[in-house]
């Protein structure tokens, strides 16, 4: 069985080294940080005088001893609040936690969420003609019970947010419309117009053609035409500007 004083001397040299990489990590963390601050991949594309003054304001952050300072955190924080391309993990988590937390602070602040919830208690007051707080319930159980209500409506909304975050990472589907013959009573006027200056419709903006499909409809309503001869024009115009004359009855004059 250990002695007592070995425990204690194996139990501070594992501290020792954890406080030993808690210290180079916080190294890696601020010269990484300063690095993507200056626009460099290594301190040695720097001349000497620029490497001293990369070194010296990198102390102000970060010691050999007490690991990440007072400004170095400050530093790190204000790096985190921008992102570009090249921004890291932790970076887009402090960016993300930064924000959503003051979006939220703001939110309940605009809301004046604590002073409606005051006014449920103030209901409750007044229904039960209470004269004291305690007359409804104790301070700690209305908290509870709101911290409840709290963590259920959170649940629903936060629940609604996946949902629809994993939806948007879903893999694009493809949907195949099936093209429908195109009807004349689906154009509006202001479309048969445009058509009809177009050439791609009679005049009066009858016999839009602009598909195949709407040539081979054309072709077999040309008899309800109007004026079937021109009709017939018409559509054996667009048959040729389409490249399928073939379509064109070979009886037609």
């Amino acid at each position: 069985m250990k002695k007592f004083g070995e425990i204690y001397k194996q139990k501070v040299n594992e501290a020792e080294s954890r406080q030993e990489t808690k210290v180079l990590d916080d190294f890696k963390l601020v010269y990484g940080a300063m690095l993507e601050h200056y626009g460099l991949t290594s301190i040695h594309q720097l001349d000497e005088e620029s490497q001293i003054s990369f070194l010296t304001e990198l102390n102000h952050y970060w010691g050999e001893e007490e690991g990440l300072s007072e400004k170095g955190v400050s530093f790190l924080e204000k790096r985190s609040a921008s992102l570009n391309e090249n921004s890291t993990a932790v970076q887009k988590k402090n960016f993300l936690r930064t924000k959503s937390y003051a979006v939220i602070n703001e939110t309940f602040r605009q809301t004046n969420l604590k002073y409606r919830l005051y006014d449920v208690i103030d209901e409750m007051y007044k229904s039960l003609k209470a004269s004291d707080i305690s007359d409804i319930l104790t301070p700690d159980m209305i908290t509870n019970i709101i911290t409840e209500s709290f963590y259920k409506a959170f649940e629903e909304f936060m629940g609604g947010v996946k949902k629809e975050l994993k939806e948007s990472v879903q893999p694009k589907r493809k949907y195949f419309v099936r093209v429908k013959p195109v009807n004349e009573r689906l154009f509006s006027e202001v479309k048969r117009k445009q058509l009809a200056d177009e050439g791609k419709a009679l005049p009066d903006g009858s016999f839009p053609i602009i598909t195949v499909q709407d040539l081979k409809n054309a072709i077999k309503a040309h008899g309800r035409a109007k004026d079937v001869a021109k009709a017939k024009a018409h559509i054996k115009k667009r048959a040729k500007a389409l490249g399928h004359s073939e379509l064109i009855p070979k009886d037609w004059k």
